[in-house]
């Protein structure tokens, strides 16, 4: 399914966990493959839907339809920004923490020596992080008020 340029619009607006909820309703009733085809796309490019988009593959977990080799390649093509820790935390709640790693350096090693870094080499590094790390980010924004303070 394309994306809509509505659910685009609405991921950017995405400020508290509240707005998050909403556009979550949004995609009630998608299917896993619809909404995996949607989010992981707008997850891997620059852009202000891009967190918002990660955050809900963590949210929602659709099923990847996709070989982890296959969206190693996607993520090298794309403009993935490198402090995104929400997507390679999908990528190993989808795959496992040693099968990412381990396809990541295989991916890598087949690259040209010298030549510019990779997306993937974003993906290794937090990937090895424990799991805590990955998601710490994810449950702070959950306890947000929407200017950066914990809710009491």
């Amino acid at each position: 399914m394309k994306e809509s340029e509505s659910l685009v619009e609405a991921l950017g607006r995405v400020v508290t966990y509240d707005d998050f909820v909403r556009v979550c309703q949004m995609l009630n009733g998608r299917t896993a493959q619809d909404l995996f085809e949607t989010l992981f796309p707008l997850a891997i490019r620059i852009g202000p839907a891009s967190g918002t988009a990660a955050r809900m593959l963590i949210e929602l977990q659709p099923s990847c339809s996709l070989e982890l080799p296959v969206l190693l390649g996607q993520i090298h093509a794309a403009q993935l920004d490198a402090s995104n820790r929400e997507v390679p935390f999908y990528l190993v709640s989808q795959f496992g923490q040693r099968a990412v790693l381990q396809e990541a350096a295989k991916f890598l090693a087949l690259l040209p020596k010298g030549g510019p870094r990779s997306k993937v080499d974003a993906i290794s590094y937090w990937a090895s992080m424990p799991a805590a790390e990955l998601c710490k980010r994810f449950h702070l924004w959950e306890a947000e008020d929407g200017n950066g303070n914990a809710d009491a």
